[in-house]
């Protein structure tokens, strides 16, 4: 019978087996694509720096990082927590960035993030009223990317909600599972797209030139298909 000290080390034996697993027949394409994110993120975190709602960005951004160790080594559950804790607090930090009490309230444990009041059509970061104060050019984009989140949000609290669909859908031991690895990264790639648009509905009016080359890359590889966007990072034509 192996020792507590065995079994465990077992389990980090099958967790390698399936990182092996989850870089192989065309997967590592796949997991480095958003891997490559981080990088981004990173960026986003510099322009951002000195901002009051900087540490919910850092811990969002981290998460998303502990989601791609998860989803490498088969834990697919925690793999889907940490893309919802990414989603969650990355638009909890673009609420509280308008809202610096709410902030400094949550900082000091008086105040919690609400999904329904970041995402709420009235006075949330996807209203009317929001893109009107912050990005007017965005503001035909709203309404997609709102019922975006909504769809990605509830779809990864199946699973931090253990809901009974999902004990169909994982492996029922530590293995690998091709279906799970691509559902989560196309949310992640998703989840990518919906939080450089929600970041760059809040700041890019107010970025210097200095941060829009820094961030064109990222920003331009997942919401460039927007017009605006797109204009905005254009050459000016020399007129003759």
């Amino acid at each position: 019978m192996a020792t507590c000290h065995e079994h465990y080390l077992g389990i980090v034996e099958r967790c390698k087996d399936i990182v092996n697993m989850s870089f192989v027949e065309g997967r590592s394409e796949i997991h480095a694509q958003n891997h490559n994110f981080l990088n981004d993120l990173h960026e986003w975190l510099e322009v951002l720096k000195d901002r009051p709602e900087f540490e919910l960005y850092n811990m969002a951004f981290k998460e998303y990082s502990q989601g791609l160790i998860n989803i490498s080594q088969g834990s697919y559950r925690q793999a889907y927590n940490s893309l919802r804790f990414f989603i969650e607090h990355s638009l909890a930090a673009v609420y509280f960035s308008f809202r610096e009490l709410d902030l400094r309230l949550w900082m000091c444990g008086q105040q919690d993030i609400y999904w329904s009041t970041i995402t709420d059509e009235n006075n949330g970061i996807f209203s009317k009223s929001y893109f009107t104060a912050f990005s007017p050019p965005l503001i035909e984009e709203s309404p997609l990317f709102l019922q975006l989140a909504k769809k990605l949000y509830r779809e990864c609290s199946e699973y931090t909600h253990g809901n009974y669909v999902t004990a169909k859908i994982l492996p029922p031991t530590l293995a690998f599972s091709d279906s799970s690895f691509r559902d989560w990264h196309e949310k992640a790639e998703t989840a990518s797209m919906l939080v450089v648009f929600s970041l760059c509905s809040r700041y890019f009016s107010f970025f210097g030139p200095d941060a829009k080359v820094r961030l064109e890359t990222s920003i331009m590889e997942h919401i460039g298909h927007i017009s605006f966007i797109r204009d905005s990072f254009q050459t000016p034509q020399e007129v003759f």
